[in-house]
C-alpha cells in the first residue's frame, strides 16, 4: 500500500490489518459496523488493530489519531461514525489522543462503494476542510479510515491536512484493504 502514495503525497507508515474480499467474513464483519449499527465491532477491531501497531514500534510516537470524517449528514442517517469507533479503538492502544474536531467534510458527497477509481478521485476532490490549524501543525498524524480501495479518501485528507499544516507528518491505519489496491495501475 506504500506504494500507492509514492510519489503524491509523503507518509512515514502504511498498514491495513485485514483482507476486504467479497465473500469473507471479515467483509461481513465491516459491513455489519458500518450499515447495521455494530459500532461496537469497530471498537474492538480498532483495539485489536491498536495492539499490533503498538507491537511493531513504528506507531510510538503518534501524537493525533484523526478519523476520515463524515458529512454530518451522512452521520445523522448512520447515527455515528465507524472509523471514529476504529480511531478510539486504536488510540487507546498507542496511548494517542483522537481529533474527530479539527477535519469535517464541507460537502456532502456521494458513497465512494460503487464508483469507478476516476469517479472515487472527482467524488473526493476538495471534500474536505480544517477547523483547527494549531491542532495539526508539527504533529505526527495517524489517519484512520476502514476500507483502503484506491487511496482516494485518504488522500484528499492528506493533502488537506499538508496544505493547511506543512510541517505535519503524516501516517496511515486503515482496517481493510482490497486486493486490487496494491497494484498501483488499478
Amino acid at each position: 500500500m506504500m506504494e500507492r502514495f509514492w510519489g503524491l503525497i509523503p507518509v512515514e507508515h502504511v498498514s491495513a490489518f485485514l483482507w476486504y474480499i467479497e465473500g469473507s467474513a471479515w467483509r461481513e464483519a465491516i459491513h455489519r459496523f458500518k450499515y447495521k449499527g455494530a459500532w461496537h465491532s469497530a471498537y474492538n477491531l480498532g483495539r485489536w488493530y491498536g495492539s499490533y501497531l503498538k507491537e511493531s514500534g513504528h506507531y510510538d510516537d503518534i501524537d493525533l489519531v484523526v478519523p476520515v470524517p463524515l458529512h454530518w449528514l451522512r452521520r445523522v442517517g448512520r447515527g455515528y461514525n465507524q472509523s471514529e469507533y476504529l480511531a478510539d479503538g486504536i488510540a487507546e492502544r498507542l496511548g494517542a489522543k483522537v481529533d474527530r474536531h479539527s477535519l469535517y467534510r464541507r460537502r456532502y458527497n456521494l458513497s465512494q462503494t460503487s464508483r469507478t477509481r476516476s469517479e472515487r478521485w472527482k467524488n473526493v476532490e476538495g471534500v474536505f476542510a480544517v477547523r483547527n490549524v494549531e491542532q495539526l501543525r508539527g504533529r505526527h498524524i495517524l489517519l484512520v479510515d476502514d476500507v483502503f480501495t484506491t487511496g482516494a479518501t485518504i488522500m484528499s485528507l492528506a493533502e488537506t491536512i499538508l496544505r493547511a499544516a506543512p510541517d505535519a507528518r503524516l501516517s496511515v491505519a486503515t482496517l481493510a484493504a482490497t486486493p486490487h489496491s496494491l497494484n498501483r495501475k488499478e
